[in-house]
């Protein structure tokens, strides 16, 4: 699914009375999700009601970051954990994608792609770390944030490696 936090928006008092609000409750629960609820919705619902939807949104979020600005910012953290696992594939991606043309030994080259690519997000703006993106997460946010992450991906992920929260939890540590 790839949630951890779910707003259930109703209207009504009914669907609390009938059971139905605890029944889903319960259903989400048991899936590891934790539930807000919003009622009092009608069609065409007050700008207040939206407005409120969205704090309670932001309230269960942990920073408010765009997808793809969070993703540049670990990307070059994931990139060194992982490069040597496979290591031929990131030679191809410095190559083909990157244009390193430079001779070195695979893994020089591959870093060297990684480190291309970290001045390509810089020339277009995007964070290349946490600190950048303007983040300073805890510890305790951290681990957090791998177990949300293992959690959407049924607690193993990666084709370059497999990794486990513990490789979730170092790479977050070292994009700080």
């Amino acid at each position: 699914m790839g949630a951890s936090h779910i707003l259930l928006v109703y209207g009504s008092r009914s669907a609390r009375r009938l059971g139905l609000l605890e029944k889903i409750s319960h259903v989400l629960s048991e899936e590891g999700l934790s539930v807000s609820e919003l009622g009092g919705i009608v069609p065409n619902p007050r700008l207040d009601k939206v407005y409120e939807g969205i704090r309670i949104g932001k309230e269960n979020g942990m920073f408010d970051v765009t997808h793809g600005a969070g993703l540049a910012a670990i990307w070059s953290s994931w990139a060194r954990y992982v490069y040597k696992n496979c290591l031929p594939r990131f030679v191809r991606f410095a190559r083909n994608v990157m244009v390193i043309t430079t001779s070195g030994t695979d893994a020089e080259i591959a870093e060297a792609g990684i480190a291309a690519m970290e001045q390509f997000f810089h020339h277009i703006g995007m964070p290349t770390n946490m600190r950048e993106l303007g983040i300073t997460p805890s510890d305790q946010q951290i681990l957090e944030m791998a177990d949300r992450c293992m959690a959407a991906c049924g607690n193993r992920t990666g084709s370059a490696k497999k990794l486990t929260a513990k490789d979730a939890v170092i790479i977050y540590q070292n994009a700080r």
